[in-house]
């Protein structure tokens, strides 16, 4: 008995005792809690530390970050403070509450810890650049971009146009726009100052540029693509699969918000956005076109008020630029500009020739110019093609080096719009043999350059936007390939090209590889070969064994990019070879003995294929030490080695990028321009010495070191002889022994020195060492850029005086030991400053300062001397300096005379950013623009006058001195009260444009807020602040004369109402050209007024001659503003007459938008229906409100002409004469469940602009348009109207209307009655979803139904997409006798609407409709069209019975077996997806595509030959002759495609080329031995992360007879099978599987093939 109470009690007590055991627990072993948590912090801060300097190191490299790490760093930093709020200490043992809440505290943290720690342990950094199509943030200093083409109006007004058109948001107009004209005209120039334009502005997120050329391949579009967002290629092979990988990465792009300008440069013919991702285009983004062709760009879908046409530079513009170019003053000699005027008539216009002709005729003699023009004029051209051509030919013949004229030729072989490495040029022109002066690839690659520079000059090349790249406009390439026989050039040849009619006197070989698996016939014949040159290729490419044996000329071999895996070691029998480039090659090794016979090599290039490099073994290592001695150029890295070569010679090197101990990167100046000659060496400092790498450290450019044992920068020199003469870039990371970089002789050599980062460097204590020797100024002439990042021990730059004389960018980060960046002059006990008196840096520019945890001051509070070394400063960022409580000193406009941009960040002991007495402003004046802050704890204001107590009226006070600040944001400062104190000064900010501020104030106590400021005793304070009726706006209205652009989100310093409208409007913005408000929780107003009758517009005065507040406002946006009830007023409304776009959110308390119920009740009744009535935004394009519960209208207009219905009815319809919506080009409502009629009665009629409209979710509407009824009635008509105006019913007037979506409206019958059908003549999309009421789209009204009506044709003449999804109750789209026209309908989408019998009763015609689409897939409309009749439900049902005997065959009708051409199914609950009865109807199926089919358990359903109904005339073999594709994606208990034994129906397949499975975990096989001779066409096979598959093929038992295996099969890809033995185990096949694409056999249990 005690065992059984003992079993049941024991439990229960623990169970109770185990909450109270954990809280004593927290008492008891407080001190073990407490401890346990400060180490853990302490593991997790040195976690924090390495992901915070791997975060860094990727932002400094311009590589992709995951958001997660920023967020994880803030809240181990919060975590961190948080923990040390903790009183660890003093805790005695009798003070139980205390110890028990310091062990739950303690507790509680270390829970978060460990999250924390497990979230860090996800983080993964790599070395993924960021996207080339970001924009980055442009500078702050105004662009000269504009400039460029200041003088040619023409081309300013178009630019602008264009600009203009890209600027307009939600307007499917301007989607897409053009630039056209003819060649040469000046269209890619126009497009990249747009280009540089969006940039600027910053209106797009990323720029995606690419280029079309005549001959578009779509794989190399797709790929360009790709490279902009940051792919290293798209791993689909087929187009469609890429495409549509591109599509998902848009529409991600798109959901997350970012707008995308896609430019595609040179359009010559129509091609399918399709294919690129971009149809349709997703929302955000936007295409630009440059292109010749008009009527292309049209086909394309740009409408033609966006097609900007480029034309001709008239002739004042002309010959502008033609002396321009010249540089021939307006005094030059008159005779030579009579002639150049004379040649620039001859050249149209056209800027290509004039620039061209230019610069032919620059600096020449007064007979050129003469001859010149004669040229032009003796065969008297009249079209500019030949013009152009003459132009070109003058251009070429003036080439005075036969070098320059082959290498021009040769650039006009590459494609159209081809970006020409000069590289490339280098090697074909030496393996063309024309450098013949040149002994060695060295002296050619100095000769090239020359060539190119002078080809840039003719302006017969032009730059490229790729490094080192150049490009040839399409005219001159035409000229080029009209002149190319005069020069003998490569071969080039495509795969399997086996048309060379004489191997032997083929010299050139370039050839494309892509897709090839033997080389073409004969390729080895080729014996007088001296360049050979592939691309593209892959590892199913098979070397002939023989390859190198009858090529021994070869001079030029070059395998960059190809996925070769061996180099053999025959090709040492090539004794000419010159030069060899391996770049890219994939987990590459060499065969010994390669090197050692290479004796005539001057070049060698191996860069490592991303993260693979070549292996060496110790033999190549020797052979490579040999070689190195003749080398001249040289690109290795050395890396992940066990053996590296040690005695290498470097000195004949003058070209080489070489890295030890890491992967070789491109080093970069400060202008991001690539550097010829870097080196990178990571390691021990006595290996690399030994390596003799430092005997062409005074070739090197760029040096990147990470050294272990190296105590300075001599410890790695072996000759010391101007060790470092030519260096411009040098990086140092990571040096444990570092104690100062450089001796003072060492630093003296620094000739050219640049750009100079150190970081992580833990005992460096100086830059420059001068112990021990005598020396004055230590100079580093032309450093220009210095970055210091970790450094804790570092103490100063240099004991002696050092000047950094052309320094203009300084980075300080991490650098404890400093406490002040400038000196204090007055103090004698100086606190530890960095640019102290010995450091000269006269012209810094940029400081950017961080994480100095030490640092108090920059300056010293005290007034510092005017000529210290930072009046040059124009851009000063700070941030996460804790510690921190003065940037600047008193009064420090002496100090700061150029600068223009600040940013503050994360520096919570700063309350105030300027403090100043109020006469020290007097003879400055500030450049200051911009002004950023942010997470400043203790920030109160931004500027603070101190000193101000004795003066009465402190707005008598004017301060000038910072009127030239045009930006402020300020976030996260809660203790922020207002931009300048006293608020009451005349504090003039008249530059300023833009004001935003996010979750700023939140201070209960503004009086403590404003004593606690300290530096004065009450009577200096602001009494304004310490009033509690303080509005903290009112006063900065007043001093931002033109303030455009005012932001405010969670600023909880805005009070009950924004804008106060008294009757001097002394106080209110009257610039604002955009207002956005948002979390703005307390305001119940934007604008109040207490008198609108003083206020008002005088009646009488000319509005034109009035400045009115707010005029100019013309985006407003509000979110989360919950006390609003109403937006506007009535009376208000007549101040925003160029209101363009009104967004609002999520504002629970709106009800309407407009309403008159705060109006003054003595206002002049009559004159207030006049006012309310006015017209309503006459500008309005877009209004969007979205998520608005309680808003029951737009306005009160009508509640107003219900309350003035004593009015006469003339009087009455003038005041409802307006509507908030009749303006609108775009209407989006969404999520507003009160509204129930969308456009009122008094506005249907007048809504011609409308061009878009949304409505979705709004479950209580009715109505869209209130068009009123027969018997003279609406929900809203007071019935004195109807007696006053002939128009019973309400007509919507929707001319141009061209999109209308409707979704989740649940009360709405129909969308528009058959009268409003003759507006909609624009209109190219409609789509109506899950709208259950809805019977009809149109519906007749009853007085309509004459027979006249009956007889009228309805046309949708632009239609081309209609959409009807989720209609439970839709029975037609209209049901009248009418018929129907739909000349462009193209697309038509019917989904889940079971009742619909009859689209329309009249007949429709739809010439370009081919199918319908619904839930199951694509139907073939045959002859029938859209006149179908039955339940389309019926034969589109996806969920089968068991037996499909209720299946009926439905031959004759749209929507049956017979016409399906596509089954597209997604996440439906579907067991056979096509029933046995139906399967001889499939004989247009071409397509079947299934995803998310839980339930499916096979495709097609076969059956027995006793069960199939078949008599014995009738065939066995059932074929479906059109499917091509078959994808199933998700079905995880998909058993088999289908049975397949001798007893069964037999299926044939003899045109199905692709199969692919993914993620189907119940299959066990594909096909049975039975089924394979049914795919003869079969080419693609791809099985994807299939569990349970064992085989691809599966015996039967019955199949003795061998198989003829998939004839045609050139891919097949395995990935991720775990249960996979082999593709037909047991199975006997009579061939051999060839297979042309990659086998991808990751599974671990594969034991055969067959």
């Amino acid at each position: 008995m005690d065992s059984i109470i003992s079993s049941v009690v024991t439990p229960v007590v623990e169970s109770l005792l185990a909450p109270v055991k954990k809280h004593l627990g927290f008492l008891v072993s407080s001190t073990k809690y407490v401890s346990d948590m400060k180490e853990k912090m302490a593991q997790l801060s040195l976690t924090e530390q390495d992901i915070r300097h791997k975060w860094e190191e990727a932002v400094a490299r311009n590589h992709e970050v995951s958001n997660h790490v920023s967020p994880w760093l803030e809240e181990v930093k919060k975590m961190n403070q948080k923990a040390q709020r903790i009183p660890t200490g003093g805790i005695e043992c009798f003070n139980m509450a205390k110890r028990y809440k310091v062990g739950k505290q303690s507790n509680n943290i270390l829970e978060e810890i460990q999250d924390l720690k497990t979230r860090g342990a996800t983080i993964v950094f790599t070395n993924r650049q960021k996207p080339l199509a970001e924009v980055v943030t442009p500078p702050t200093r105004p662009s000269t971009g504009g400039n460029k083409n200041k003088d040619f109006e023409s081309r300013d007004l178009i630019r602008k146009a264009a600009m203009k058109s890209l600027q307009s948001n939600n307007n499917e107009s301007h989607k897409m726009i053009a630039l056209c004209g003819m060649g040469g005209v000046g269209k890619t120039t126009m497009m990249e100052h747009i280009k540089k334009d969006v940039e600027d502005s910053k209106m797009f997120d990323r720029i995606v540029k690419v280029v079309l050329g005549e001959n578009i391949d779509t794989i190399t579009l797709q790929r360009a693509i790709a490279k902009y967002n940051n792919l290293e290629d798209l791993k689909e092979e087929t187009e469609d699969a890429r495409a549509d990988r591109l599509r998902v990465i848009f529409e991600g792009i798109s959901q997350q918000g970012k707008k995308v300008l896609v430019i595609m440069d040179d359009l010559w013919k129509v091609f399918d956005l399709k294919d690129v991702g971009l149809s349709p285009l997703p929302n955000g983004f936007k295409l630009l076109f440059t292109s010749r062709d008009r009527s292309v760009c049209t086909q394309m879908g740009v409408r033609n008020d966006s097609i900007f046409d480029v034309g001709f530079l008239n002739y004042i513009e002309a010959k502008t630029l033609f002396f321009r170019v010249m540089e021939l003053s307006d005094g030059a000699d008159t005779s030579l500009q009579k002639i150049g005027e004379k040649i620039v008539k001859k050249c149209g216009g056209l800027p290509i020739a004039i620039i061209t002709i230019a610069k032919i005729l620059m600096g020449n003699i007064h007979e050129a110019w003469k001859k010149a023009l004669w040229r032009l004029e003796k065969d008297d051209l009249k079209d500019l093609e030949g013009i152009t051509h003459r132009i070109f030919e003058m251009s070429y013949e003036n080439l005075k080096d036969d070098n320059d004229r082959a290498i021009f030729l040769l650039s006009g072989l590459f494609p159209d719009d081809f970006d020409i490495l000069i590289e490339d040029l280098l090697r074909y022109g030496w393996g063309l043999n024309f450098f013949k002066d040149a002994k060695t690839l060295s002296i050619a690659r100095s000769d090239m350059k020359i060539s190119v520079n002078n080809l840039l000059r003719a302006n017969l090349l032009t730059k490229s936007d790729c490094e080192e790249c150049v490009k040839m406009h399409d005219l001159v390439r035409a000229f080029v390939l009209y002149k190319v026989s005069d020069v003998k050039q490569a071969s080039i040849l495509k795969n399997h090209d086996d048309n060379n009619s004489n191997p032997q006197t083929c010299e050139r070989i370039l050839l494309n590889c892509t897709n090839m698996t033997k080389f073409p016939v004969d390729f080895t014949n080729h014996s007088n070969l001296s360049m050979l040159m592939l691309m593209n290729g892959d590892d199913h490419l098979k070397f002939p064994q023989d390859i190198y044996q009858r090529m021994e000329k070869l001079e030029v071999v070059s395998y960059k990019n190809m996925i070769i895996r061996r180099l053999p070691r025959v090709i040492g029998k090539l004794k000419n070879l010159k030069l060899l480039d391996l770049s890219g090659c994939d987990d590459f090794c060499i065969d010994e003995g390669v090197f050692e016979n290479l004796v005539g090599l001057e070049e060698l290039y191996m860069n490592a294929y991303y993260n693979n490099p070549i292996s060496f073994t110790k033999a190549n290592c020797e052979e490579l030490e040999i070689l190195s001695h003749g080398l001249f150029a040289l690109e290795v890295e050395l890396f992940e080695n066990k053996v590296k070569p040690k005695n290498m010679s470097f000195k004949n090197l003058e070209r080489f990028k070489i890295s030890i101990g890491c992967k070789l990167e491109n080093m970069t100046d400060g202008q991001d321009n690539a550097l010829t000659n870097t080196i990178q060496l990571v390691g021990d400092c006595n290996e690399l010495s030994e390596c003799n790498i430092s005997e062409i450290f005074n070739k090197t450019e760029g040096l990147y070191l990470q050294v272990n044992e190296m105590n300075h920068l001599n410890d790695i020199l072996t000759h010391h002889h101007d060790p470092f003469s030519n260096l411009t870039v040098l990086r140092i990371s990571e040096c444990a022994d570092l104690k100062c970089l450089f001796t003072v002789d060492v630093a003296s050599g620094l000739k050219k020195l640049e750009h100079l980062t150190i970081s992580d460097c833990p005992v460096m204590r100086t830059l420059v060492d001068v112990d021990n020797v005598m020396v004055g100024v230590v100079r580093l002439q032309k450093l220009n850029f210095m970055s210091l990042t970790r450094l804790p021990k570092m103490e100063s730059f240099c004991d002696n005086v050092i000047e950094f004389p052309e320094m203009e960018s300084l980075i300080l980060d991490d650098l404890p030991n400093f406490t002040s960046i400038y000196p204090d002059s007055h103090n004698m006990y100086e606190m530890q400053s960095l640019l102290n008196k010995k450091v000269v840096i006269p012209w810094l520019e940029k400081l950017n300062i961080s994480s100095m945890e030490n640092l108090q001051h920059i300056w010293s509070c005290e007034i510092v001397d005017e000529d210290i070394t930072a009046s040059m400063l124009r851009n000063i960022s700070v941030c996460e300096c804790k510690n921190l409580r003065n940037l600047f000193p008193l009064n420090p406009l002496p100090l700061l005379k150029h600068l223009e941009e600040l940013v503050v960040k994360e520096c919570h002991s700063i309350e105030v950013l300027f403090n100043m007495e109020l006469e020290s402003h007097n003879n400055y004046n500030s450049r200051l623009r911009s002004i950023e802050v942010s997470k400043l704890g203790s920030l109160k204001e931004l500027w603070r006058m101190i000193n101000v107590g004795h003066v009465l009226n402190k707005s008598d006070v004017q301060i000038k001195c910072f009127n030239g600040v045009e930006s402020i944001k300020i976030s996260e400062c809660e203790m922020f009260t207002n931009i300048f104190t006293p608020a009451t000064c005349n504090f003039d900010l008249g530059a300023l444009t833009e004001i935003i501020t996010s979750d700023v104030g939140g201070e209960d106590d503004q009086t403590n807020a404003s004593i606690s400021r300290g530096g004065g005793d009450i009577s200096e304070m602001d009494e304004d602040i310490i009033n509690p009726n303080y509005h903290a706006c009112i006063y900065t209205w007043a001093t931002c004369h033109r303030l455009q652009n005012l932001e405010l989100r969670n600023d909880k310093r805005v009070k009950e109402v924004l804008f106060e409208m008294d009757s001097t409007h002394q106080h209110l913005p009257y610039s604002l050209e955009s207002l956005h408000l948002g979390g703005l929780f307390e305001m119940s107003h934007v604008w109040k007024c207490n008198n609108w009758n003083k206020s008002l517009i005088p009646q009488h005065q000319p509005a034109l001659h009035l400045q009115l507040p707010f005029q100019n406002l013309t985006n407003i946006s509000l979110g989360r503003c919950n006390r609003l009830k109403y937006l506007f007023s009535p009376l208000m409304v007549k101040y925003l007459t160029n209101l363009k776009s009104l967004f609002i959110s999520m504002c629970d308390g709106i009800e309407e938008i407009i309403s008159s119920r705060d109006d003054a009740a003595e206002a002049n009744e009559e004159e207030n229906v006049a006012s309310s009535t006015s017209f309503l935004f006459p500008r309005l394009n877009v209004l969007d409100l979205w998520g608005l519960p309680c808003l029951r209208s737009f306005d009160d207009a009508g509640d107003t002409i219900h309350h003035q219905s004593q009015l006469s009815g003339e009087a009455l319809i003038n005041a409802c004469r307006s509507s908030l919506c009749q303006y609108p080009k775009m209407i989006s409502i969404i999520d507003c469940d009160a509204i129930s009629v969308l456009i009122p009665w008094y506005a249907v009629g007048k809504m011609k602009r409308l061009e878009e409209l949304q409505i979705s979710n709004c479950k209580t509407i009715t109505k869209v348009f209130d068009e009123g009824s027969e018997s003279g009635t609406t929900l809203t008509t007071p019935t004195v109207l109807l007696k006053t105006t002939n128009h019973v019913v309400h007509v919507p007037q929707l001319y141009n209307l061209k999109r209308m979506e409707i979704s989740g409206c649940d009360l709405l019958s129909h969308v528009f009655t058959f009268s409003t059908l003759e507006t909609l003549k624009q209109l190219k999309f409609l789509s109506i979803e899950h709208c259950n009421a809805i019977q009809e789209i149109f519906k007749q009204e009853i007085h309509e139904t004459t027979s006249s009506k009956d007889d009228h044709v309805v046309v949708f003449p632009r239609l081309t997409t209609l959409k009807l999804k989720n209609l439970p109750n839709l029975k037609g789209f209209f049901l009248g006798k009418n018929k129907f026209r739909w000349p462009l309908l193209d697309t038509l989408i019917i989904n889940d609407c079971p009742q619909l019998m009859t689209f329309t009763s009249g007949e429709s015609k739809t010439p370009k409709l081919n199918y319908i689409t619904t839930c199951f897939g694509k139907y073939g409309l045959d002859d029938c069209g859209l006149n179908f009749h039955g339940k389309i439900n019926e034969y589109t049902q996806t969920t089968f019975p068991a037996s499909s005997s209720y299946v009926t065959d439905s031959e004759g009708t749209t929507f049956s077996f017979h016409n399906l051409i596509e089954i597209e199914i997604w996440s439906k609950d579907v067991e056979t997806l096509i029933p046995s009865n139906v399967l001889l109807q499939l004989q247009k199926l071409e397509k079947i595509c299934l995803r998310v089919c839980h339930k499916l358990k096979e495709v097609f359903e076969v059956v027995s030959l006793e069960e199939s109904g078949f008599n014995e005339s009738q065939t066995t073999v059932v074929k479906i002759p059109n499917l091509k594709q078959v994808k199933l994606d998700n079905a995880y208990n998909l058993k088999y495609l289908w049975k397949s034994n001798r007893s069964m129906v037999l299926l044939e397949f003899p045109n199905l080329t692709t199969v692919s499975i993914e993620r189907c975990n119940s299959l066990e096989h594909v096909f049975t031995s039975s089924m394979v001779g049914s795919l003869v066409q079969l080419q693609d096979l791809h099985i994807t992360t299939c569990e349970k598959i064992e085989v691809i093929v599966k015996e039967q038992e019955e199949s003795e007879a061998k198989m003829t295996m998939l004839p045609r099969l050139k891919s097949l890809k395995l990935y991720n099978l775990e249960s996979f033995k082999g593709f037909c185990l047991g199975c006997k096949l009579d061939q051999e599987l060839e297979l042309k694409s990659k086998v991808d056999a990751t599974n671990k249990n594969l034991k055969g093939w067959n």
